[in-house]
């Protein structure tokens, strides 16, 4: 065999390798863009199953706000603005405090404001990501929460004026009474 039979053989070889290898690191460049998409819709499935919504920032300190909470905003409401505008002034200040620290200097919050229509409470929970430079401020609508702790509270203070009511009626009598046990004591 001549020795150009022979190079272009061992050219031939070394093409169909190098053809070869392409092709599989694409293959499995391939299956691995697959699995993270699939990772990438499995999380964004998880994230629109959380109740309220979410802002993130990430290192570039833009902002993103979730499907959830642009539906807690009113109608003509967008992005981290409408959502401010949703509490007073005082509340409006003290939550850009709040996210103001939490963005430059990782201070984590959690407080819960009423709207400025008084018609919803919301808890704001302000975290920063552990493993990523993403900062979180979580927001749910717990209304109904604050107004059974409200009901609770009334009537924890009712059953308290009452209780009162009895001790000065008791103390008002002009002879003693006092209370004993099912086994006289």
């Amino acid at each position: 065999m001549s020795t150009q039979v022979l190079i272009l053989i061992i050219a031939a070889v070394g093409v169909a390798s190098a053809v070869g290898g392409f092709a599989l690191s694409r293959a499995v460049e391939g299956r691995k863009l697959r699995r993270l998409a699939d990772a990438r819709d499995r999380l964004n499935s998880t994230l629109a199953t959380v109740p309220g919504g979410y802002i993130t920032w990430n290192e570039e300190q833009s902002p993103s706000v979730s499907d959830g909470l642009a539906d807690l905003l009113p109608d003509d409401a967008h992005g981290v603005e409408g959502f401010l505008e949703m509490f007073g002034d005082s509340d409006r200040v003290r939550l850009v405090r709040l996210m103001d620290g939490l963005r430059s200097r990782g201070e984590e919050f959690s407080l819960t404001l009423l709207t400025i229509d008084a018609g919803r409470a919301l808890r704001i929970d302000g975290r920063r990501a552990r493993r990523s430079p993403i900062d979180v401020l979580w927001v749910a609508d717990v209304t109904n929460e604050t107004a059974i702790q409200s009901d609770t509270a009334i009537q924890l203070t009712a059953a308290r004026v009452e209780r009162d009511g009895y001790r000065a009626m008791l103390d008002a009598l002009p002879i003693m009474a006092w209370r004993r046990g099912r086994d006289l004591t």
